[in-house]
């Protein structure tokens, strides 16, 4: 079984033996399909619903079992830290902000997922300090 379960539902192969004899070793290793292999990373073997692990290489798993034996590879989505930094050289023409996320410089988001950068202008380019510009043109004071 891989896990986590709802995600990985038919998107992976275990190739070894499904049975075995008590006392024999077995070697078991697992493979993700390729729809899913980018968004994941391989955790670890584990036995049964223990949370013992007993390997830590999705390719080569051996065991000697001595009694019937459940075998999970558990798999973490990946993650990536996502950062909004502006500018020093701009700091005084505006902001950024991550949405849904207020006040945050970073956030973790998984692979695939999307996050969106929110650019806030306080000034126009190139306007005198003290004035805002909107779609009009500022006239000037000459």
């Amino acid at each position: 079984m891989a896990e986590p379960v709802d995600q990985l539902a038919g998107k992976y192969t275990v190739t070894g033996d499904g049975y075995c004899v008590s006392g024999k070793p077995v070697t078991l290793s697992v493979k993700l399909s390729d729809d899913v292999r980018d968004k994941f990373t391989f955790k670890g073997w584990y036995l049964g619903d223990s949370g013992v692990p007993v390997g830590t290489d999705p390719d080569h798993l051996e065991l000697t079992p001595e009694q019937d034996t459940v075998v999970r590879a558990v798999f973490d989505p990946k993650r990536y830290r996502i950062s909004a930094e502006i500018d020093s050289h701009l700091v005084e023409r505006g902001t950024v902000e991550i949405e849904g996320h207020p006040g945050a410089d970073a956030v973790m988001a998984e692979y695939g997922s999307t996050v969106t950068i929110k650019a806030n202008r306080t000034r126009a380019f190139g306007s005198p300090i003290g004035r805002t510009a909107n779609a009009r043109s500022i006239p000037s004071n000459s």
